[in-house]
């Protein structure tokens, strides 16, 4: 059961993100520290692999001077092909820019207005949530200010290893109708997945066009950008790289055709660099009218030196600019981001789903640390199945999150978001996840009363406190 874990309020979100930003328009170019060389780059993918963090790793890397590709790794293990910037990846959330872009692009056209109401653009039986006479518009859903949930509650999915692929549009419409808002529209930042996928939804609509069609027209092809796709034809599918959840095993590919625009689309690291080669430099390019418009810090973010554009997030750090994205799948993650300051500009792309955001950020800033130690594989034992009955129950991430524990026979299990996930014990009251990188640990109190639980993804710790 694939998810992903996120920076937002909603801790696990399939297809990530979280990342630092450009502003529109800033074009000076800052020296920052020496990129490392080519040799330096495949020590830390080979160390990466060799930690069993990923099973294939490829990086592409643009300063003001020249590109290049650097790759370590294979598509399954020795005696299968390696992977390259040829090989294509599942890029997860990387895939709301595209959708960001479009809606820039549809704006600068004069066929949108960020202003305008989602609703305007649904077929009129679906009843789209409002809260104390605000609507939700486009700039709400592109920012991740909406308020709309990370995914719709009404996700009961037949195959966990393929958790979207039977979601449908009746499904999507039908929650959008009986939803409560928990905030006003354009309230506060809460990263939605839902958000961005009914994003490219009504994009999709408004043009007849269905969301693979609009981002290939729109974003795609104006940029030569041959390896990008959602449906893979089987010529590119030789080239798809099979993808393992964290502890390596492998895992089925997600589809999403209800909810596309939030991550499904597929890419190689030599078509994400000619996509972030064209926001780091518009002029002269099909982004020159687009890329202003999508890098515009809009609202912000959790984060106080994070805003958010169209799909973007936007950071300063240490006086410098930079934009980014990252994504995961239940089986692969992805980097892309770029220095507004330098012009560095980088994607990291690979088969496991374990983060590889430290890698791109420090080759866009060195100066930033490369995670360099790992935790040993962990160790899972065997917990009397009657003593797992007091963990089970309701636990308040926020007003809006829960994690429902469940049994289920000799096994635990955690809903997040509407995805189901088996914990494993390696302590009387400490299970991990194998899919993610994640551990969950139950607080019990004197008497041997469960009280909350404490989550810890990605070095970010988050407490539940129990209903009673």
């Amino acid at each position: 059961m694939p998810r992903i874990l996120g920076r937002a309020p909603s801790v696990i979100v399939v297809l990530i993100l979280v990342f630092p930003g450009c502003v529109p328009g800033h074009d000076e170019r800052q020296p920052e520290r020496q990129q490392p060389d080519d040799a330096t780059i495949r020590d830390i993918l080979a160390k990466r692999v060799d930690a069993k963090q990923s099973v294939g790793i490829t990086v592409g890397i643009h300063n003001l001077q020249t590109s290049r590709f650097i790759s370590f790794g294979t598509f399954n293990g020795p005696g299968t092909s390696a992977v390259s910037e040829e090989t294509i990846f599942e890029i997860g959330s990387i895939t709301k820019t595209f959708t960001a872009t479009v809606l820039a692009d549809m704006v600068s056209r004069g066929e949108v207005a960020l202003d305008d109401a989602v609703a305007r653009y649904l077929p009129p039986q679906v009843r789209l949530p409002s809260r104390n006479g605000k609507q939700i518009t486009l700039l709400d859903l592109a920012t991740h200010t909406s308020g709309l949930p990370a995914f719709p509650a009404n996700m009961e999915p037949a195959d966990s290893g393929n958790p979207f692929a039977d979601y449908t549009q009746q499904q999507l419409y039908a929650f959008l109708s009986s939803h409560e808002l928990a905030r006003d529209p354009g309230e506060q930042y809460q990263y939605s997945n839902l958000g961005m996928a009914l994003l490219g939804h009504v994009l999709a609509r408004r043009t007849g066009m269905t969301y693979e069609a609009l981002v290939l027209e729109r974003v795609l092809r104006p940029l030569d950008m041959n390896d990008t796709w959602i449906a893979l034809t089987p010529a590119l599918r030789l080239r798809f790289a099979p993808g393992h959840d964290a502890s390596l095993t492998l895992q089925k590919s997600w589809d999403m055709p209800a909810l596309a625009g939030s991550g499904a689309f597929r890419s190689t690291a030599r078509d994400m660099m000619k996509f972030l080669s064209a926001y780091s430099r518009p002029a002269g390019t099909s982004l020159e009218r687009v890329a202003p418009l999508a890098l515009e810090p809009r609202r912000p973010a959790e984060d106080a030196s994070v805003s958010v554009g169209l799909g973007w997030h936007i950071v300063e750090r240490n006086g410098r600019r930079f934009a980014g994205v990252n994504g995961q799948t239940g089986c692969y993650a992805a980097f892309a981001g770029f220095s507004m300051s330098s012009g560095t500009h980088v994607v990291v792309l690979s088969n496991s789903a374990r983060s590889v955001d430290d890698i791109g950020w420090h080759l866009i800033d060195p100066s930033i640390p490369v995670q360099t130690s790992f935790v040993a594989e962990r160790t899972e034992i065997v917990l009397e199945p009657s003593g797992l009955d007091r963990f089970v129950g309701r636990y308040n991430l926020s007003p809006t999150d829960v994690i429902i524990i469940t049994r289920n026979g000799d096994s635990l299990w955690a809903r997040i978001s509407g995805l189901d996930y088996q914990l494993f014990a390696e302590g009387r009251q400490r299970f991990f996840i194998k899919a993610v990188d994640a551990q969950l640990a139950f607080n019990v109190d004197g008497s041997g009363n469960t009280t909350g639980l404490t989550l810890r993804y990605d070095g970010r710790k988050f407490t539940a406190q129990k209903r009673p």
